[in-house]
């Protein structure tokens, strides 16, 4: 796959791997104008293909993505407190986040119909909001597709009690809400706050083609607007008020810096397995968000855990224009 995507000249955007590099490696490396994105845990019903046939011939002259309906596990939100005393009151609640779902709901990638598109090469989530300047549909009349059961809770061992996992279980969910944070706070792809720093997302027509829109983002002005949103957190972040509300989702991981730990977990010496375990959890977390606000304030960070070195990934993504750059080189 990589030799492929050398000789087509756009390693860049997919080697780097991580959500929007995987997309990009189907958006770029298959010869098809229309692209149906299957998951590996979504069932498909057959009325589902056939709607989507009939959808790609009626649309066929337009640029256009289709949103599909899923029912079954739902993933496309991740409940990510890092409120200790919440978490321990609210367990069961956590750990049920991704219950079954018989009412249907739209999907982001799993299942979409799409003109080939393409992501930023950043290995955070919310890549389907990349690109939002084509026309979007999404269809009440196909079948929905079934978002199947997976390894969620428990993984290996039959849990003893209701904290059981409960660790391992955050951690996992952490590294992917934090990713997601980063991108919803500095980039705003869907430009929630205003502050969205993909020219062609602020666009109110869509592209007509892929080549189009590949021609406007090689010569679009994305590291202002970066720039400028670093500012702005630099300045909130530099004083922490856990009353004061913020745009900023990260501004709430403030509270690793500031609840007692060791008083919260007091009253659960019952449990010493995962009382250590979760200790153990959120020191890391406070030493990497201190981390994460040293880098923030051009200082030098005394560790590097997964919040400062996604930081510095995505900064250095922008500064360095790898993305255009890369785009540039697929057009060349």
């Amino acid at each position: 796959m990589l030799k492929r995507a050398k000789a087509r000249g756009v390693e860049a955007l997919i080697s780097p791997g991580g959500y929007g590099p995987a997309r990009n490696a189907l958006f770029l490396l298959l010869d098809a104008n229309i692209l149906h994105m299957g998951d590996d845990d979504v069932h498909v019903p057959f009325s589902a293909i056939s709607a989507d046939a009939l959808f790609a011939y009626t649309h066929k002259d337009e640029y256009f993505t289709k949103f599909a309906w899923v029912k079954g596990r739902k993933t496309v939100w991740t409940e990510a407190s890092f409120n200790l005393e919440y978490i321990l009151e609210h367990t069961r609640d956590i750990l049920l986040q991704h219950a079954w779902q018989d009412e249907p709901f739209r999907h982001g990638m799993a299942g979409l119909l799409t003109k080939p598109k393409i992501c930023l090469n950043i290995p955070f989530g919310q890549e389907e909001a990349h690109m939002r300047a084509i026309k979007e549909y999404t269809s009440d009349l196909a079948e929905p597709l079934l978002h199947l059961s997976g390894d969620r809770f428990p993984k290996v061992t039959i849990p003893t009690n209701r904290f059981s996992g409960l660790a391992d279980f955050l951690r996992a969910q952490y590294r992917y809400a934090i990713g997601a944070m980063l991108v919803s706070d500095l980039i705003d792809p869907l430009d929630r706050f205003g502050r969205c720093s993909l020219p062609w997302n602020r666009r109110k027509e869509p592209f007509n083609s892929f080549e189009e829109a590949m021609e406007y983002i090689v010569g679009a002005d994305m590291l202002q607007p970066f720039e400028k949103n670093i500012l702005a957190m630099k300045e909130e972040f530099a004083t922490y008020n856990p009353d004061k509300k913020s745009t900023f989702a990260l501004y709430h991981l403030g509270v690793l810096e500031h609840q007692d730990v060791e008083a919260i977990l007091k009253p659960y010496s019952r449990f010493p397995k995962e009382k250590a375990e979760l200790k153990a959890l959120f020191r890391e977390l406070a030493e990497d968000f201190a981390s994460f606000k040293a880098v923030l304030a051009g200082e030098k960070p005394q560790s590097h855990f997964f919040m400062t070195q996604s930081l510095e990934l995505l900064v250095n993504s922008f500064r360095s224009h790898s993305f255009q750059n890369a785009v540039k080189a697929r057009g060349d």
